[in-house]
């Protein structure tokens, strides 16, 4: 597991590193500028090559001329310091920066035209810290950066990024390549500042989880090792039981897709039954396409003696998947509610119903997996999605707890929030997934997982993990653009065996 910081955590941990393990801010503004000096190297072999680092005021501004001062060690000439800042009222480190960049004789310019000739700009206007607005000289720097061709470096993070959030003040430097120091930061994999990093570059300058002994960072991200890790071992000595049996309740009338995606994924997700309650009209296209599902049908309204059976049998059930929102429909899914006495993942329709009446989760339930888009965010919390996205980890985390549920925020970086645990924010998947029936093809892959054993909360996470491993795996197949549930589909059993 990766820890994803905060800019108030990642400000928290400096200081420790200092205060406790006596590291001086010194030497990590060394370490960071020797990464991202070594990086522009390994890219940028030629010492001729123009570079322009455009420093603010703050460490971060440190960070940019030290990089400078190390290029110069290394033999290139071609540089220029730009501080559209000004020079007055550095931090202690950049001022000690500062004059031995002068000491070697380095130029420090206040023309921006410098930054049109560059080869490479760094940008160092702005670190973590940032919290407000970009405006004035600064907001004239950044739009230079973008304007001008030349390669761009971020250090840390790109100017005009939120560091907590991802959010952009107002504007931000449109970087090809960010440097990062220690631990991620969460304006690195949220939206929209994820679109602003490019590749993001990540190495250890001495700040360990040692400095988390009194309070681990709220936010994770699952790797691939970690997958691995909690994936159920296939047993040699094992039946179709072993593996266990999900129930998915989906589909209306000329819904039968989103039965199909949901009890395909289960099917692949390695759950050794899959048993399909769904509307009469999908019986013949679902026993043509998914001849492996048991199917339980009903005409009209679904009685509540084959709701219990079918609950009765299942190790986890599947909620929702284009059940629609009729009054048959909210009948089915409070019987179902009512009747469930395992691990559940309510999706789709089943929680545009739930949304209707979220006082029912303060009632005794089973284990719960709800899985929001944006819209159904929306519905279930009760506010417009735009006044949801900047206070995202409060309000999800507040309704996790309140709930006790495990929300699954689905968006371009899917957020898993488990009552008083870290956040795990993904990383994998594209757009690729923004296609229809990629939810449903979700919550079955999560419904099979919690089937086989695992956790619910943990077959959440490893379930958006493995969904978004799957779309890209589609995208680089077919092409983003053309990508389809099926071609989702198609992709899981190789991510599986990867992940074996």
């Amino acid at each position: 597991m990766e820890y994803i910081l905060s800019a108030k955590e990642a400000a928290d941990a400096d200081r420790m590193t200092t205060e406790k393990f006596k590291v001086s801010p010194l030497v990590l503004m060394e370490r960071a500028a020797l990464f991202t000096a070594e990086t522009i190297m390994d890219r940028f072999p030629d010492r001729d090559s123009a570079i322009v680092s455009c420093c603010g005021k703050g460490n971060n501004g440190g960070d940019g001329i030290a990089v400078v001062r190390i290029l110069y060690e290394n033999g290139y000439r071609h540089l220029k310091i730009y501080m559209p800042l000004g020079a007055d009222g550095l931090s202690a480190s950049e001022k000690v920066q500062y004059e031995s960049a002068l000491a070697y004789g380095i130029d420090v310019s206040a023309n921006p035209d410098c930054l049109a000739k560059a080869d490479v700009i760094i940008d160092a206007l702005f670190g973590t810290g940032l919290s407000r607005v970009v405006d004035g000289a600064a907001a004239e720097a950044v739009n230079d950066m973008n304007a001008s061709p030349a390669f761009v470096v971020s250090v840390d993070i790109p100017s005009g990024v939120d560091a907590s959030t991802g959010q952009i003040h107002s504007k931000a430097v449109q970087a090809d390549l960010t440097t990062t120091y220690s631990f991620r930061k969460r304006g690195h994999v949220l939206y929209p500042g994820r679109a602003f990093c490019g590749e993001v570059r990540c190495k250890n300058i001495g700040i360990t989880e040692e400095v988390f002994s009194d309070r681990r960072p709220e936010c994770c991200c699952l790797e691939d090792r970690d997958a691995k890790s909690l994936l159920p071992k296939r047993e040699k000595n094992s039946h179709k039981g072993t593996y266990g049996r999900v129930l998915i309740v989906a589909g209306s009338p000329g819904m039968a897709g989103a039965c199909y995606f949901a009890g395909k994924a289960a099917c692949l997700s390695g759950a050794g039954l899959v048993d399909i309650l769904t509307t009469e009209e999908n019986r013949i296209i679902l026993q043509e396409r998914l001849p492996e599902a048991i199917l339980h049908t009903y005409s009209g309204r679904c009685p509540e003696t084959l709701v219990k059976a079918c609950c009765d049998r299942a190790d986890a059930i599947v909620l929702g998947p284009g059940l629609s929102t009729s009054k048959s429909a909210k009948e089915l899914f409070s019987a179902v509610f009512a009747a469930a006495s395992v691990p559940m993942v309510i999706d789709a329709d089943g929680l545009n119903i739930l949304s209707e009446d979220v006082n029912v989760l303060q009632r005794p339930h089973t284990s719960l997996v709800l899985t929001p888009h944006p819209g159904e965010l929306s519905r279930l919390l009760s506010e417009p999605y735009e006044l949801i996205e900047p206070r995202i980890f409060s309000l999800c985390g507040d309704f996790s707890r309140s709930s006790q549920v495990t929300l699954v925020a689905k968006s371009a970086s899917t957020l898993v929030f488990e009552p008083f645990k870290e956040t795990c924010i993904n990383r994998s998947g594209d757009d690729s997934l923004s296609t229809a029936g990629s939810g449903d093809i979700l919550s079955g892959l999560i419904g099979g997982l919690i089937a086989t054993g695992m956790k619910a909360p943990d077959a959440a996470r490893v379930g958006v993990f493995l969904h978004g491993e799957a779309g890209e795996a589609a995208g680089q197949t077919v092409g983003s653009r053309s990508a389809l549930a099926g071609d989702i589909l198609s992709a899981l059993p190789a991510v599986f065996k990867d992940h074996s």
